[in-house]
């Protein structure tokens, strides 16, 4: 990684970080390196603010992305850059094998999924049913068309009778 890429990758635990640059550039392998860096150094971070020290684990973790694609390679990234430490190091002092049972859980989604996901953890405080739907824009977008078209469609079969109906 370059020096732009190892700043992000060791930034302040309690830093947010987004990551924005052209294709191929590196940015799925910064944020797996960050993911990682994270996870084996959080618990001295807590301990150094004095609080309850405690490991941090992928489920703490949310890294989102735009696509389904991206999502699947960092998921895919991140299993390899595990499985490349138990590999390099037997005597890893990181939980390499936790981390990796713990990959199927973690947080890497797209922005819809995130936002889904946060919908239905906490969608009961905004007055949510527990079982609301998202629908579809296309669904969405006809009901306001013919919501719109509605008052005008009688004053347009009156002036015009071989229209096809809506």
């Amino acid at each position: 990684i370059n020096f732009k890429q190892f700043d992000i990758v060791h930034a302040s635990p309690n830093a947010d970080i987004i990551v924005t640059a052209g294709a191929g550039t590196g940015k799925t392998e910064t944020m797996s390196e960050r993911l990682l860096f994270l996870l084996s150094t959080w618990r001295e971070a807590e301990a150094i603010a004095g609080s309850n020290p405690r490991r941090l684990g992928l489920d703490d973790i949310a890294l989102v992305t735009f696509t389904r694609e991206a999502a699947r390679e960092m998921r895919k990234r991140i299993a390899r850059s595990i499985a490349l430490r138990q590999r390099l190091a037997p005597r890893c002092v990181q939980p390499v094998k936790s981390w990796l049972l713990q990959l199927g859980r973690a947080r890497i989604s797209t922005i819809h999924m995130f936002a889904k996901s946060l919908l239905i953890q906490t969608g009961g405080a905004l007055g949510l049913s527990p079982k609301f739907r998202i629908s579809s824009q296309r669904r969405d977008f006809q009901r306001l068309v013919l919501a719109s078209l509605s008052t005008h469609l009688p004053k347009l079969y009156e002036q015009d009778r071989d229209l096809p109906p809506v």
